[in-house]
C-alpha cells in the first residue's frame, strides 16, 4: 500500500510465489535484511523507494529473475553487503547522487555491462564494489567534474573498462560520449 513504511527482515525471504515487478512505494523508509531474499519467481524490474537511505545486507540476495536497469534513488546514502548478489538478468546500474558507502554489493551480478555513478564524491570503499570477479562492467559512467577521482579509483578493480565523464547535470546518458582518454 502507499502508506507503506517499513519492511522488517526477512519479511518476504523465500517467497518464490511472488512474480512480476518489484515495485516499492515511495513511502518506504525502511527494509530490513534479507527483506526479498530468494524470491527467484520476481521476473520483472525493480523500482525502489525515493525515501530509502539505506539498502541493507543481502536485501534481495538471490531475487535472479529481476531483469533490466537497477536505479539506486538518490536519496540512498549507503549500500550493504550483497544487497544484489546473483541478479544474472539485470544488464545496467546507476547509482543515485546521494550514495557515500558501498560495499560488495553485486556479487554474481555478471550480465551487467553498464553502470553510472551520478554523485560528484566517490563512495567509500567503491574498490569492494568491482573487487568481484563475476562483476565487472565494460563501460562505467562517471561526472566530469569528478572524473580523475573516480579513475584513480576504478582503474585499478576494471582495468579494461571504459570509464566516461560525462558533463550533463543531472547526469542523464541519453548517447554514447567520448571516453575523455580514448
Amino acid at each position: 500500500p502507499a502508506s507503506l513504511q517499513s519492511i522488517g527482515c526477512r519479511s518476504f525471504a523465500g517467497c518464490d510465489d511472488l512474480t512480476g515487478d518489484l515495485i516499492l512505494p515511495n513511502s518506504l523508509v525502511s527494509l530490513g535484511d534479507y527483506a526479498f531474499s530468494n524470491c527467484s519467481g520476481l521476473d520483472g524490474v525493480l523500482v525502489l523507494s525515493e525515501s530509502l537511505r539505506t539498502i541493507p545486507e543481502a536485501a534481495f540476495y538471490e531475487c535472479s529473475g529481476i531483469c533490466g536497469e537497477i536505479r539506486i534513488p538518490d536519496s540512498v546514502e549507503s549500500i550493504v553487503y550483497n544487497a544484489f548478489c546473483h541478479m544474472p538478468n539485470v544488464t545496467s546500474i546507476v547509482l543515485g547522487s546521494g550514495l557515500r558507502e558501498v560495499d560488495d554489493i553485486f556479487p554474481r551480478c555478471s550480465n551487467v555491462a553498464k553502470v553510472t555513478f551520478r554523485g560528484t564524491s566517490v563512495p567509500d570503499a567503491v574498490a569492494y564494489l568491482f573487487g568481484n570477479s563475476y562483476f565487472k562492467p565494460t563501460t562505467v559512467y562517471v561526472p566530469e567534474s569528478a572524473y580523475d577521482a573516480y579513475e584513480a579509483a576504478i582503474r585499478p578493480c576494471l582495468p579494461d573498462a571504459q570509464i566516461i565523464g560525462v558533463s550533463a547535470e543531472p547526469l542523464q546518458i541519453t548517447e554514447q560520449p567520448q571516453d575523455r582518454y580514448g
